[in-house]
């Protein structure tokens, strides 16, 4: 066995004014030595330059946030959840917003570039018909005009294929038509609430 004493493996930087640094306690000497006698220090000396740690504030995970719209935008309120995956420790950030005139609802979705109608998002995970829309809706004592709006821009799509297919039509990237059902389903089993659980594939009744 050799034994090798001071051998440096990193270089920490030292905080200015901090208990470890040269100039800890000396405010007279430090001005001998051309430092400020009104530096507070608090920071550090990367290459030559100064650095200071700064705090990040971040939206907590998995809590839906509902925020009020200025008069002239596009939604009257906008509610978002940035959904955290225990399992692959990734997130996203899901949007519903709903329009000035409180006549419609639609949702933000992952990767897909436009605001899609909230009626086609339940019959793309599922829920195809009217009524199960509007059991699901009204059990959140929605009011019915609310839930009619939502189910009547729906009225395009009558299959939960249709639906995936037309959420699909919207990806970030271009899709192939035949390959537009597969990428939307992909992207609702894995991208939609992700916090909820990515393994268990696409949400069905």
């Amino acid at each position: 066995e050799e034994t090798y004493n001071k051998i440096p493996i990193a270089r920490i930087p030292i905080m200015i004014k901090s208990i470890k640094c040269n100039l800890y306690g000396k405010q007279n000497e430090s001005i001998q030595n051309t430092e400020c006698e009104m530096d507070p220090g608090g920071y550090f000396i990367i290459k030559g330059k100064e650095r200071v740690l700064i705090t990040q504030e971040r939206v907590s995970y998995n809590t839906v946030f509902v925020f009020g719209q200025k008069p002239q935008s596009k939604h009257k309120h906008v509610a978002e959840i940035r959904s955290m995956s225990e399992e692959t420790g990734h997130s996203i950030m899901i949007q519903a917003k709903i329009l000035p005139n409180g006549e419609g609802l639609c949702f933000s979705l992952p990767y897909i570039t436009q605001e899609i109608p909230a009626g086609i998002v339940f019959k793309a995970i599922g829920y195809s018909k009217d009524d199960e829309i509007r059991k699901i809706l009204m059990e959140s004592s929605i009011n019915k005009s609310f839930v009619q709006d939502i189910i009547q821009e729906s009225k395009i799509i009558e299959t939960q294929e249709e639906a995936l297919t037309y959420v699909g039509k919207f990806a970030m990237h271009v899709i192939p038509k035949e390959k537009r059902e597969i990428y939307a389903k992909q992207m609702f089993s894995n991208e939609l609430f992700p916090h909820l659980g990515t393994t268990c594939g696409i949400l069905t009744k």
